[in-house]
């Protein structure tokens, strides 16, 4: 098993560290092998080396479903017109007013931002990818009613990376990730199965995020609860899907934050709707990450969850913006293995 660090590949992020060697011993003080890497931005430093990098996370949209099928009335519901949706993702307005077919053009925008991810993790020589299978609105985040089924978006990220992947011949493991919303939860067995073979890829699994499988149940109040619920998740798998020999690696946090979630059910922001977007998006950011905080997972018994599972990858994801505080986490999180 492979123990890596999180790591935003963002300016604000390396410039706390002074070289690739200050990086590296952040690494050697948790026995650590690499690095799993997000891009943010257009960071270009070095400090990160290459022959560390080992997991590579893409890109996500948390709302792309009807951006991907193309219902307008959706998306300008959502982002208030239809050029802020498209700046939101990167694409030209005026090329996609003057397209023939706007759904066809959107679907070929999209998947090109994801083939540039998967030719960069490529390029690095990363041994893994990781895909967000997941999609969720502004309504949908803060009242937990999905308009979406989650099989509605399995077969649409199905359809995505078949794309993305067709005709390549990658190196990488693409591994496919949970969140609490609609899409893959881990929550039904044949779900998970269903997704698992619509993928037209060989080196295909899954990257089960433990804070995010905790998300799914805001009815857990404690450590004992949340142990116990990962394992009942786990054995309900059990003469359906070998999930465990699927499952490569781990992304190793936790979240407590039910009564959070519960409380702000009854107080959805009806202001949000008569804001512009990015100060909506803001709104949402915060409210996310009041539920998903990223924390150290030192609860009894996190030591044998993993071993049961047995990753080739366990990946502490503490999303902590000072290198002070993230040592602090790192310490905290690593104190399992003592």
């Amino acid at each position: 098993m492979k123990k890596l660090m999180h790591i935003l590949k963002h300016e604000h992020t390396l410039n706390q560290y002074d070289s690739e060697e200050d990086l590296i011993s952040m690494l050697n003080r948790y026995d650590m092998d690499g690095f799993e890497i997000i891009c943010c931005g257009e960071e270009n430093s070095n400090k990160i080396p290459e022959n560390r990098i080992i997991g590579y996370h893409m890109s996500f949209y948390s709302y792309w479903i009807d951006m991907w099928n193309y219902d307008p009335t959706k998306l300008s519901a959502e982002y208030g017109d239809l050029e802020t949706c498209m700046e939101f993702y990167g694409i030209d307005y005026s090329e996609f007013e003057h397209s023939g077919d706007r759904q066809a053009y959107i679907r070929n925008e999209m998947v090109r931002k994801f083939s540039n991810d998967c030719d960069h993790a490529e390029q690095l020589g990363a041994s893994y990818v990781v895909f967000h299978v997941s999609n969720v609105n502004t309504a949908e985040t803060f009242s937990y009613k999905m308009e979406n089924e989650d099989r509605t978006v399995i077969e649409a990220t199905a359809e995505i990376i078949n794309r993305i992947v067709e005709g390549n011949s990658y190196s990488f493991e693409f591994l496919l990730e949970n969140l609490w919303w609609s899409g893959l939860n881990f929550l039904n067995p044949e779900d998970t199965a269903y997704l698992f073979e619509l993928i037209n890829y060989e080196k295909k699994g899954f990257m089960l995020d433990t804070g995010h499988l905790l998300n799914s149940n805001p009815y857990i109040t404690d450590e004992h609860e949340a142990i116990e619920y990962l394992h009942e998740v786990i054995d309900r798998y059990e003469g359906i899907f070998d999930i465990r020999r699927h499952i490569k690696g781990i992304h190793l946090h936790q979240s407590l934050t039910g009564s959070y979630v519960l409380d702000s059910l009854n107080s959805f922001p009806d202001e949000i709707h008569q804001v512009n977007y990015y100060d909506k998006f803001e709104k949402l950011y915060d409210h996310v990450l009041q539920i998903d905080t990223h924390s150290p997972m030192t609860f009894p018994g996190t030591l044998d969850f993993i071993k049961m599972i047995d990753p080739q990858y366990l990946v502490y994801e503490i999303t902590e913006c000072s290198r002070i505080k993230l040592a602090e986490m790192l310490d905290l999180q690593d104190s399992i293995f003592r």
